[in-house]
């Protein structure tokens, strides 16, 4: 199979994207009944080409050859190094960490990189810093070469790309992942659970601006003239985020991957933080407290016999993160006391609660 020659150019993003399906059924109420139509996601990266000289004209050839037809990708957030010299003929290669990328995994497909010399292979097992593969490499390996994460796919048809000059050419180009090609990588554990649910405990880049979407199903009745009847179906409003959130590292951006694979895209359920100060503490919180006091009783008005706000975060400032579920709310000398299903083990500063 053909190995996609070309490097990415990082001028645009490369975009990769996990796609799974769901049923979702949803009564007049606002039940939801949820199920996974794919037990894994499909999977397509977007990335920009840039070609000129020899590798425009080598671009054409590959397109005449090879559009239509499945091609091995490397996935550049991918790699990892060899820490030493591979012979030719050998089915161990050894890396520089001890500790194996996430997406390093038995079965998985990697393509080795040298200069222009590629060579693609399956992985057999993976111990401490080191690789066995299925079958034995054909060239030798120096210990500068890089060892990328491969996918099998087909370039999206048809392909479109832009000559600024006659020697050169642009193409956003988009591969389009075969599916059950990818073994795929444990979504690991999970983060962390709370009454039985695991709780998205990222925070979102703040530096792009983060949507908050409202909605409140109505019903009316409306002859045109006339009162106007209106009806509550769902007892609750609904609020959507649409955050941008950041990762540095591959094993990084794998472990935000892997939450949305083990929530099977919109199937499961989960707690999320709102990551805006909405319980500003009035009072220090001592040990084996059973309640916790917020400022003023405007919580109490707002969320008093809310059946969809049964839980809360406390963000500390030393980066600690306590959760809590709320059995009830009263006001008690002019702030909420919120009780809480299980007592605080230690005691908290108010200065110390950031959210």
């Amino acid at each position: 199979m053909t190995v996609f020659p070309f490097p990415v150019n990082w001028r645009a993003a490369y975009t990769a994207s996990y796609e799974f399906k769901t049923d979702i059924f949803t009564s007049r109420s606002g039940l939801e009944q949820r199920r996974a139509l794919r037990a894994s996601p499909r999977q397509k990266a977007a990335f920009l080409v840039t070609v000129s000289n020899d590798d425009l004209r080598r671009w054409n050839g590959f397109l005449v050859k090879n559009l239509g037809s499945q091609v091995t990708f490397l996935d550049p957030t991918q790699r990892a190094y060899l820490s030493q010299v591979a012979a030719i003929d050998t089915t161990r290669v050894y890396i520089t960490t001890d500790d194996a990328p996430l997406w390093l995994v038995q079965g998985g497909s990697v393509t080795l990189v040298d200069g222009d010399q590629r060579e693609v292979r399956t992985i057999l097992s993976i111990g401490v810093g080191r690789v066995e593969f299925v079958a034995p490499t054909a060239f030798a390996w120096s210990a500068s070469t890089v060892i990328y994460g491969s996918m099998v796919g087909l370039l999206t048809n048809p392909i479109s790309h832009d000559h600024p000059a006659n020697v050169a050419a642009e193409a956003t180009v988009t591969l389009a992942v075969t599916p059950g090609s990818r073994t795929p990588v444990d979504p690991g554990p999970g983060y962390q659970i709370h009454a039985g649910r695991e709780v998205f405990i990222r925070q979102p880049n703040w530096r792009a601006s983060v949507q908050f979407d409202w909605a409140q199903p109505l019903d009316q009745v409306d002859f045109g003239q006339g009162r106007i009847a209106t009806y509550v179906p769902i007892a609750f409003a609904a609020r959507a985020y649409r955050c941008t959130f950041s990762y540095f590292t591959a094993d990084d951006g794998a472990d935000l991957v892997g939450f949305f694979c083990r929530q099977k895209g919109q199937r499961g359920d989960f707690y999320a933080t709102t990551g805006t100060h909405d319980l500003p503490p009035a009072a220090d919180i001592a040990a084996n407290d059973t309640t916790y006091s917020v400022l003023g009783t405007d919580t109490f008005d707002d969320y008093n016999g809310d059946t969809v706000h049964k839980a809360f975060c406390l963000l500390l400032s030393d980066g600690r993160r306590i959760f809590r579920s709320v059995n009830g709310m009263a006001v008690v000398a002019g702030n909420t006391v919120i009780t809480i299903e299980k007592p605080f083990r230690t005691a908290i500063a108010a200065s110390l609660i950031t959210t």
